[in-house]
């Protein structure tokens, strides 16, 4: 059915033709990167195309990894609370536990 388990879907026509618009960019940066096998190439590819379907989503107010929520704006990353995971991985005993060498752990942002 058109819009999706959502009904209505989340994007206005005018994010949709946004959208249709960079889907050649993203395209073209997932050939070059399947081309060359060069992992700057391939990491390029990911942050153009997942920026820009994350971005379709978020500034509609949707939450990119389930688009029948809402993005919860207090989340620090990603739509979600990760307060829990920094302290658990920021914990002296589980940083040596895992062996670790960095001084604090931090969400993974293409920012």
């Amino acid at each position: 059915p058109d819009g999706g388990s959502l009904r209505e879907g989340f994007a206005t026509s005018e994010k949709v033709r946004e959208m249709t618009q960079d889907l050649p960019l993203c395209e073209g940066s997932i050939a070059r990167c399947r081309q060359s096998q060069d992992a700057q190439s391939c990491i390029a590819a990911a942050v153009e195309c997942a920026v820009g379907e994350e971005q379709a989503a978020t500034s509609m107010g949707r939450n990119p990894y389930d688009l029948r929520k809402e993005c919860n704006r207090t989340a620090t990353h990603f739509c979600y609370d990760f307060r829990s995971q920094w302290n658990w991985f920021n914990d002296p005993s589980t940083r040596d536990m895992l062996g670790s060498r960095v001084q604090s752990w931090e969400v993974c942002n293409f920012n």
